[in-house]
């Protein structure tokens, strides 16, 4: 009985492993392929396994293929970069990018290891990372996340560093998306360039777009009462109490409050 249920883990053990190298392959002819993802070759190319058989797909062949399920060692390093092991974890994003870059995570590991290069003080390693994403092309839209965060990542950058029309080279590329979210990201970081230029009530007029177009739910809308509530104090101007009361009545829990 025992050495029949240890059978069985074994089996399910290794279903699970199967199914986390599972890759889906879209072609460009339309249609996709779908097997047990072995290696991909540096120009692309892939190595599948469809049932018994073995077999190249290459990159010419193919628009852009994913695993089905994150591998678990990029999961890892996610957790490194959320516990501040910085170091540790810019070397991780680089080694797994060279292994899933051709398969549904090479943004992923870009936004990691920059975001990591961020948290050790190192800025300009962190642009450089992040500017391998210029002119990427977003076919797989599972990647749109990770992607739209690495462009946010490199404007909050060039914005830090002073170079503003790199940041708003970005922002004009951000400004092609749909999502409300970004769009309030672009409001809020003009807002910044016009604060860190001086332009104190230009920069209140960029962050009250995202406090009165966007709804209560948006991400960046706190960020944006908390800038004018700051501002105008600095401007001496008592509206700035108004928005840092909506701020605290809207979003307690926030640890913008504080700010």
């Amino acid at each position: 009985m025992k050495l029949s249920i240890f059978a069985a883990v074994l089996v399910f053990c290794g279903a699970l492993s199967l199914e986390a190298n599972i890759c889906v392959v879209t072609k460009k002819d339309g249609t996709t392929a779908k097997g047990e993802f072995k290696k991909a070759e540096t120009n692309g190319d892939l190595w599948v396994v469809q049932g018994a058989v073995q077999g190249k797909i290459k990159a010419s062949d193919y628009s852009y293929a994913r695993l089905t399920e994150k591998p678990a060692e990029i999961a890892a390093a996610e957790k490194m970069l959320s516990s501040k092991k910085y170091q540790e974890a810019s070397a991780e994003f680089r080694k797994l990018y060279d292994l899933y870059k051709f398969v549904g995570y090479d943004a992923l590991c870009i936004y990691g290891e920059a975001a990591a290069f961020n948290g050790q003080g190192k800025k300009q390693e962190a642009i450089d990372r992040l500017k391998a994403l210029d002119k990427y092309e977003l076919l797989d839209q599972d990647k749109a996340a990770e992607f739209y965060d690495a462009k946010k990542l490199l404007a909050n950058l060039y914005i830090e560093t002073d170079k503003f029309d790199d940041a708003l080279n970005i922002l004009s590329e951000l400004g092609e998306s749909n999502d409300d979210d970004i769009a309030a990201f672009g409001f809020n970081s003009r807002g910044e360039i016009l604060l860190k230029q001086n332009k104190k009530k230009d920069a209140v007029l960029m962050f009250m777009r995202t406090a009165l177009l966007f709804s209560q739910e948006n991400k960046e809308r706190p960020r944006a009462l908390l800038q004018i509530a700051n501002t105008l104090k600095d401007m001496q101007d008592n509206r700035g109490m108004k928005f840092a009361e909506n701020l605290k009545t809207e979003y307690p829990n926030n640890p913008l409050v504080k700010e």
